[in-house]
């Protein structure tokens, strides 16, 4: 946005603030001229741009409607209440006033905020058609060009645009810098989004510490104006978003508090974003906090489109069905806006678990059918494919397979629970082919083997494929296999692995205690206890009781605040 043409009428010092990025210092003096009359247009016209700077819309907004109605043939206005309009999602009315501005000189500008509208309206054909009509190809109709790819789900040829923007700017561009690290870490790129991700937090942490040094209260406003405006808020809960990704919530948790702390040094309020970020990575501490914590974020314009969906899950992840159903009853809009239609189906069905298992199977089939039939369909496109579109594909095809493996994960439980373990394992047998690659199928077809007697070298099979691709770090590997394969080993009187497994277990724990002294990991005694009990139901109570007795010992040592 530009700012208004200087008038010799307002004071050089609050151009002086403008120029420093005291915006809410020129704001307190453009308010007292507004109250003694002087020169309306200079003054509405400089208010209307540091409330835009600041991230005060609305304020802006209201500038910019009296300017456009006072001085109609001056259209730049209009443009400017529209860009305010789009800020805050009003995206039909942003729509309407651009679609009233006729200056020829504006033409560009115009249709980039259209494209931009239709961006925000997921209409990405419209968009594109938008910036056809922008003569030159700047960078910002790469960069444009790059979203709408983006948002197609066309990572590779949206990094790509990102890329050539990139090389067309001079310098640092937090923003670019942001795009490229996002399509990275949709692409499961870790490593390369993490290297955007550090020059971002490095750039922005320099910016901080230079606004850190003079007056008090306008370092307070400029810190505050960095802090939100150099892209470390993004960059940071990026960075959560792949520790936790990675299994390492902690990491993640320990990320977004210390953003935290920055923001309420620099005297903000927490953005929608880290606080969402907050309830998902502490749902297992705190579920009903983390529950309560996106309730309240429906009520945010601006909170993660993210927020409707995670919300609905964790009602049904822990059950509480009658919540999930009264909030898609009650907020159907949200419902259509940011529930996928087979996601909707999933949802009814696990909603329908309690009331008719045998219906809630019926909808699981539905649901398993239409996934496979994907799955077909992307195995021969795969084929035929090369290069980033190969890697499109393979990404489209693993996302699939991740919510086919949590829909007959759902349709098993129906008769796990019915400790009908034969037909547990039937369910998982008939899609082997189309999720073998997946930790967690394999985890549970491993978990229904083991539940029926002499199926333990087959169970054994699927665990030992898990710990394998974890060989290097077996604290990564969930308790349940390790325990499971262990007495799996003893089942099959192979004792000499059982032990093997045991002293791995123990040397990695070891291991990533002595890089970190508050790691607390309970691994090694979890699955001693479970060998104990073994023992005890086998009668020989001196060596179960000793093994458990020990083991409670060592937990009670590891972590006194919290017995296991």
């Amino acid at each position: 946005m530009e700012r208004a043409p200087i008038s010799t009428i307002i004071s050089s010092d609050i151009y002086k603030d403008i120029e420093n990025g005291e915006f809410k210092a020129a704001i307190e003096k453009l308010s007292k001229k507004v109250s003694s009359g002087e020169n309306p247009r200079a003054v509405y016209s400089l208010l209307g741009y540091c409330h835009f700077q600041i991230g005060n819309y609305k304020d802006a907004i209201n500038m910019y409607d009296y300017l456009s109605k006072v001085y109609p043939d001056y259209q730049e206005y209009k443009l400017y209440q529209a860009l305010c309009l789009y800020k805050t999602g009003k995206l039909e009315t942003a729509g309407r006033i651009a679609d009233s501005i006729d200056d020829p000189s504006l033409g560009e500008k115009v249709e980039q905020l259209k494209a931009a509208v239709s961006f925000g309206r997921h209409n990405y054909s419209e968009a594109r058609e938008h910036l056809k009509k922008v003569g030159k190809k700047d960078v910002s109709g790469v960069i444009n060009e790059g979203c709408i790819l983006f948002k197609e789900k066309k990572f590779g040829e949206a990094l790509k645009k990102f890329r050539e923007g990139k090389k067309m700017l001079v310098g640092y561009h937090s923003q670019l810098y942001y795009n490229i690290a996002l399509c990275h870490y949709r692409m499961e790129e870790y490593e390369e989004a993490l290297k955007y991700i550090k020059i971002i937090v490095q750039k922005s942490r320099e910016a901080v510490s230079k606004q850190s040094v003079g007056e008090e209260e306008k370092c307070n406003e400029k810190l505050a104006h960095e802090v939100k405006h150099s892209g470390m808020i993004e960059a940071l809960n990026l960075r959560a978003a792949i520790e936790y990704e990675r299994g390492n919530a902690e990491k993640a948790k320990k990320i977004l508090k210390d953003l935290s702390s920055t923001l309420s040094k620099s005297g903000l309020q927490k953005d929608p974003t880290t606080y969402h970020n907050e309830a998902i990575v502490g749902v297992n501490d705190n579920c009903a906090e983390s529950i309560s914590k996106l309730n309240e974020l429906l009520n945010d314009s601006e909170a993660p489109p993210e927020t409707f969906q995670n919300l609905i899950h964790l009602y049904c992840k822990y059950r509480f069905f009658d919540f999930a159903s009264d909030m898609l009853k009650t907020k159907p809009q949200l419902a259509s806006k940011y529930i996928k239609p087979d996601e909707h189906e999933y949802i009814k069905a696990l909603i329908q678990e309690e009331k008719d298992p045998e219906l809630a199977i019926k909808q699981y089939d539905g649901i398993i059918k239409s996934y496979t039939k994907k799955l077909d369909k992307l195995a021969k496109k795969l084929e035929q494919s090369g290069g980033d579109s190969s890697k499109s594909i393979a990404n489209e095809k693993k996302a699939i397979v991740e919510r086919l493996v949590c829909v007959v994960s759902n349709k098993a439980r129906i008769y796990w629970e019915a400790k009908n373990f034969a037909k547990t394992e039937e369910v998982f047998a008939s899609l082997k082919d189309y999720c073998k690659d997946n930790e967690i199928f394999n985890m549970n077809m491993g978990h229904s083997l083991f539940m029926q007697k002499k199926k333990h070298e087959r169970a054994a099979e699927y665990y030992e494929e898990i710990v394998e691709r974890h060989k290097d770090n077996l604290n990564e590997v969930d308790i349940f296999v390790l325990a499971n394969l262990s007495l799996c080993y003893i089942y099959m009187d192979e004792n000499e692995k059982a032990e093997k497994l045991l002293a791995t277990i123990k040397k990695h724990e070891g291991e990533a205690i002595m890089k970190n002294p508050k790691t607390v990991l309970f691994h090694h005694c979890s699955v001693n206890l479970v060998i104990g009990t073994l023992y005890c139901s086998k009668s020989n109570f001196e060596f179960g009781l000793d093994l458990i007795i020990k083991n409670l010992s060592l937990i009670h040592i590891s972590e006194p605040t919290r017995p296991y």
